[in-house]
C-alpha cells in the first residue's frame, strides 16, 4: 500500500493491487499495460465555431475533451436565416474510420433544443450530428429519412450538446 516508483513510472497501491499508475504513455487504471489505454490528453475550451445557414449569435459555445473523446456545447440565436444547411466547425476532426466501433465513425447523437423551428412536416425529433470536420442538425421524421437541418427550420433559437470520437 502507497506510491511505488519504477523507471518513469509512478504507481498507487492499495492492498497489494495497482489502483494507478502514470508512465511515458499516460495515466492508466487498475494494473493495466496497455499504452492504447492510456488517458493521454484532457482538455476544456472555448469552441471557435464558424456556424452556416443563416446570421448566428452565439451565446455559449465550449468543448471537453478526454482522451479522444469530445463533448461539445452550444447555444445560440439565428437571425436572417437562409435555406443553406445548419453546420458547425467542430473543435476537433471527428473519427470517420470504420474502426471507431460503430461502421460509419460517428458516435454523436446529441439533444437539440430548438425554439419557434419551423420543420418540415412530420417530424420527430432533432438531433446533433458529427462527421468529419462538421457537426450538421437533423430532423427524424416518421416513416422516412432524417432531414438535414436548413437556417429557415431553426426558429429563433438552438441549444445543443453532442459527443463524439475525434481522429487519432
Amino acid at each position: 500500500t502507497g506510491l511505488v516508483y519504477g523507471t518513469n513510472e509512478v504507481s498507487i497501491v492499495t492492498g497489494g493491487t495497482e489502483r494507478v499508475k502514470i508512465d511515458t504513455n499516460g495515466l492508466k487504471f487498475n494494473g493495466d499495460t496497455a499504452a492504447a489505454n492510456a488517458l493521454d490528453d484532457y482538455e476544456e475550451g472555448v469552441w471557435s465555431l464558424t456556424p452556416t445557414g443563416g446570421t448566428w449569435n452565439v451565446s455559449r459555445a465550449f468543448y471537453v475533451k478526454i482522451g479522444r473523446k469530445v463533448t461539445i456545447h452550444f447555444s445560440g440565436s439565428i437571425t436572417n436565416a437562409t435555406n443553406a444547411d445548419v453546420s458547425f466547425t467542430l473543435p476537433f476532426i471527428a473519427d470517420t474510420s470504420t474502426s471507431a466501433g460503430t461502421g460509419v465513425g460517428i458516435e454523436s447523437h446529441g439533444n437539440c433544443m430548438i425554439n419557434l423551428g419551423t420543420p418540415p412536416s412530420n417530424i420527430y425529433n432533432a438531433a446533433a450530428y458529427c462527421y468529419g470536420s462538421l457537426a450538421y442538425i437533423y430532423y427524424s421524421r416518421v416513416g422516412a429519412a432524417w432531414v438535414k437541418a436548413v437556417g429557415a427550420y431553426i426558429g429563433s433559437n438552438l441549444q445543443f450538446t453532442a459527443t463524439y470520437t475525434s481522429a487519432p
